[in-house]
């Protein structure tokens, strides 16, 4: 184990062995059992530079599931000036990294700093005493967008060829922010803040027109669903294509190879059969040889052998 993780003062840390950046909710919950913390605070901080606490005596593992996840809800409007009282409702969600156990409580109690959500889920920003946010955006927020892929080529065409991961993901030169949540001046991100990559989630989750553009330019609309819906119809749809080349070539290759066969059947040549033909054709050849021999032997007996009577 590390040793800055063992000698760490805070009670937390060595209890878990791990960084309270890696803190997650099950963490928390383990560490309330087994220490016996009996409640827990949600500290958060307002205008007037003081910090707010919420107490909640843990009786109950869901009870206490539900704070860790869900937080609570306070008055912004008692809370921040620029906050009116109409949509004042805000939610204090913990950030596990920054729990620690309370010296000074009379009860063995749990406390965490907080981050600020709207009733939409929507991260609170900094703001001066005039409701101008610190980042100097002022309630513009900056968007940049940067390619997850890009081809090995160079080329604007992706294939399967020459598809990668971008470089600029791959070396971390840009990534997902986990959240653009931060209250402090020092605008600061909790760094177990994941808003962002849980609104990512939810977008794959969510029902979208899937389309690409035809060989006459028009987009066409091939699917509709979620992303995972659209890569396990992707995956099914090339594994029946992949299936159906197989058989048609293994088709194609019966087809061809039976008519090798049918051209070999009548143009071909079969060595033993034309050596048995050319056995009997030499056969046949001495044969005539002999035949002739002897027609000829017969013929000069006639012709030399016999004579005139009385000769």
């Amino acid at each position: 184990m590390d040793n800055t993780i063992a000698m760490s003062k805070n009670a937390v840390v060595a209890f878990l062995g791990k960084k309270s950046d890696d803190f997650t909710r099950e963490d928390i919950i383990r560490f309330i059992a087994e220490n016996g913390i009996e409640m827990v605070n949600f500290m958060y901080p307002a205008a007037d530079c003081r910090l707010k606490t919420l107490n909640f005596v843990i009786n109950d593992k869901a009870y206490l599931e539900t704070i860790l996840t869900l937080g609570e809800r306070v008055d912004g409007s008692s809370l921040f000036p620029f906050i009116s009282a109409g949509s004042s409702d805000l939610y204090v969600i913990p950030r596990y990294s920054t729990a620690f156990v309370d010296p000074f409580a009379e009860y063995p109690t749990l406390t965490m700093l907080c981050s600020f959500f709207d009733k939409d889920g929507n991260p609170l920003y900094a703001r001066d005493k005039n409701g101008t946010l610190l980042d100097g955006s002022n309630g513009t927020q900056k968007v940049y967008q940067y390619p997850l892929f890009e081809t090995s080529d160079g080329s604007a065409e992706f294939t399967a060829s020459n598809i990668k991961i971008a470089s600029g993901w791959a070396n971390g030169s840009y990534g997902i922010r986990p959240s653009n949540n931060y209250v402090t001046v020092d605008k600061e991100t909790g760094s177990t803040a994941n808003e962002n990559v849980l609104n990512m989630v939810k977008l794959l989750e969510k029902n979208i027109s899937f389309s690409a553009p035809n060989s006459a330019g028009n987009n066409i609309t091939f699917y509709k669903g979620s992303f995972h819906d659209c890569f396990a119809n992707i995956e099914a749809t090339l594994g029946i294509d992949y299936k159906s080349a197989q058989t048609m070539l293994a088709n194609q290759i019966s087809v061809l190879n039976q008519t090798s066969n049918s051209r070999d059947a009548v143009s071909g040549v079969q060595l033993d059969e034309e050596g048995m033909d050319l056995l009997h054709y030499n056969q046949s050849y001495s044969a005539a040889a002999r035949f002739l021999t002897t027609l000829d032997e017969a013929l000069d007996k006639l012709i030399n052998g016999t004579g005139v009577v009385g000769r």
